[in-house]
């Protein structure tokens, strides 16, 4: 004996009604998400907010890393015949000259070790 699973050979509860065709309730679907003209408007107003802030931010952190911070030093010539060698073992006999003349270097932006006489330097 073959069953058959078809709807109309179920035996039915009484008092039970049969579904209709195509009755199957559906879940409701949203419908897509939609921007209003103030939307947009509040949505560019917060990407130009945000963009100034960074925008911002990056201005004054650049305008901190270019602060010099004051040094006290003394005012030096340059007389005829000296070296920037020369006056850095002048400064500080005891530590390593190469480091005094990269921070003399530094402290008076000299592109080279070349010194000129007459030429104001800065000395720690």
């Amino acid at each position: 004996m073959r069953r058959s699973s078809s709807p109309s050979s179920r035996a039915l509860s009484p008092g039970a009604q049969r579904p209709r065709p195509g009755s199957r309730r559906r879940p409701r679907q949203q419908p897509p998400l939609r921007l209003t003209r103030r939307g947009r408007l509040v949505f560019a107003a917060l990407a130009c907010l945000s963009g100034a802030l960074v925008l911002s931010l990056a201005l004054v952190t650049a305008s901190q890393a270019f602060t010099a911070t004051p040094v006290d030093c003394q005012a030096h010539v340059v007389r005829q015949g000296e070296t920037l060698w020369e006056v850095a073992r002048g400064i500080d006999p005891e530590a390593d000259t190469r480091a005094v003349v990269r921070r003399l270097m530094s402290l008076n932006d000299l592109p080279t070790a070349d010194l000129v006489p007459g030429q104001p330097l800065c000395l720690p």
